[in-house]
């Protein structure tokens, strides 16, 4: 009997033995560094340990202390009000409607979320590309070293599912629905709101011309724009999350100083001995080289939308003054994974998937065992 499989029934399928996958490798972890997990002394507010699921680590903690408390601002402390409130209230509202803890609604919410992520994704590059290409693509994000965020209590598969269908729908130009979901964006992750010019970029490119639809866009920046209200009633602050980065180890610096702060912090992890620092750091380097290279020589090949969007997704994370977190951020920059899924050549698709795989791993590895992965 000859089985086929629908393009959704695969995605689904794809989902499953992927997160499979990386909670195979997190029990291992658990067991590994089990010691480790029950002497951990985490910061407040209280947030995941040895009893929280496996990839509930880190800002996962500050995602749940929303959820529980709401924000709130100490000056020059690490608070609440960096963390933009769609995925904390998703947890808080599914922990009140089910037996789930916020931790583990965060994690069900995310494993959804990434489902549906690679459907939308799947939808966008079925518009362009055929079915093979299409799945080859998906497999070009899922193997890459930080993918292991996109099933943990984070917000990376929520964000990409709100780009990727945004993108999607203004393909098909459902402006209303395109400017609502960049509304959510933006609600998820400052981000969001680069939305803004990339879906306006796609409108002319589309329309040629200004018309009444493109106002539906302005949904986009309202929803930073609702958050920023919200700070203000709740702190005296608009810029509440702003001002805060700096106790998060972030402050607004030229792109280019940042890249040499860090290139100057690997070589120190290397020569202290801190080769997962190191690593880390060393693979986010190489990763946006990868980024910057592929979006160069595939630029003709790309829709005008999709390199804008990639372009400031890039630039922004650099004028923060770190590259840490910055390959988690590569994860929303999609048309990166469309570009490399464009290159024929095959020592490319080889070093990318073996490389890609053996630092998904080790990535996946440290993160459960509450090294500083993030």
């Amino acid at each position: 009997m000859n089985l086929r499989l629908s393009p959704y029934s695969k995605i689904f399928c794809l989902t499953f033995f992927f997160v499979v996958l990386l909670q195979l490798v997190g029990v291992f972890s658990f067991h590994a560094n089990s010691k480790k997990l029950k002497e951990f002394d985490p910061w407040q507010p209280a947030y995941s340990n040895a009893s929280a699921p496996l990839f509930a680590r880190w800002d996962s903690g500050w995602y749940a202390a929303v959820a529980k408390y709401g924000y709130y601002l100490n000056p020059g402390q690490n608070s609440t009000v960096v963390f933009f409130p769609l995925y904390p209230l998703l947890i808080k509202g599914l922990s009140q409607i089910s037996p789930l803890d916020y931790f583990y609604a965060g994690q069900l919410i995310s494993w959804l979320a990434l489902l549906l992520a690679l459907g939308y994704f799947y939808k966008l590059l079925r518009l362009d590309f055929d079915d093979k290409r299409a799945f080859s693509i998906l497999l070009f994000l899922l193997i890459f070293p930080w993918s292991f965020f996109l099933a943990a209590v984070y917000t990376e598969s929520l964000f990409l599912l709100l780009v990727t269908a945004a993108f999607y729908y203004a393909r098909k130009q459902n402006w209303p629905l395109a400017g609502l979901l960049g509304f959510l964006a933006a609600l998820t992750r400052v981000t969001g709101v680069l939305l803004l010019p990339a879906l306006a970029y796609e409108y002319l490119a589309q329309n040629k011309k200004l018309g009444p639809r493109i106002l539906w866009l302005t949904l986009i920046p309202a929803g930073l724009a609702t958050f920023m209200l919200y700070l203000k009633l709740k702190t005296g602050y608009f810029f509440a999350f702003v001002y805060n980065q700096a106790s998060f180890g972030r402050q607004s610096t030229f792109p280019l100083k940042t890249l040499w702060w860090d290139l100057k912090n690997t070589l120190h992890f290397f020569q202290q001995g801190d080769m997962l620092k190191a690593l880390v750091y060393t693979l986010a380097f190489l990763a946006l080289g990868a980024s910057l290279w592929l979006l160069t020589i595939k630029r003709r090949e790309l829709r005008g939308s999709y390199l804008w969007f990639a372009a400031l997704s890039i630039l922004l994370p650099l004028c923060t003054g770190t590259t840490t977190s910055l390959g988690r951020y590569l994860l929303n920059v999609f048309p990166v994974f469309i570009a490399a899924g464009l290159v024929q050549n095959r020592l490319f698709k080889f070093a990318w998937f073996s490389l890609g795989l053996a630092a998904l791993l080790v990535l996946t590895f440290a993160f459960v065992g509450l090294y500083f992965v993030v």
